[in-house]
């Protein structure tokens, strides 16, 4: 098994998806550049966001980490459209 030192698989997952990193920033309540930083490794969502990044993308955690010769004919659009953001109007 190969160390994955980012999250290889977000970037196409979200091309295809159509989204941008500002769109997935949205989504989850953070700064885009917080975004780019996870694609380009320079550090890591916390535990507690990646169930929402992935729901967001419609996949699995262990998804986010494949690089994407390892999944590409399974990223396709996502048929997932929910957005989950239980942070907004909690409470």
């Amino acid at each position: 098994m190969t160390k994955r030192k980012k999250l290889d698989g977000l970037q196409p997952r979200r091309k295809a998806a159509g989204m941008t990193q500002a769109d997935v920033a949205e989504a989850l309540g953070i700064e885009r550049a917080t975004v780019g930083m996870w694609e380009t490794g320079t550090s890591w969502p916390s535990a507690r966001v990646l169930p929402d990044l992935a729901g967001l993308l419609c996949c699995s955690i262990d998804e986010l980490y494949e690089a994407p010769e390892e999944t590409e004919e399974r990223i396709a659009t996502p048929s997932c459209t929910t957005v989950r953001n239980d942070r907004e109007g909690a409470g």
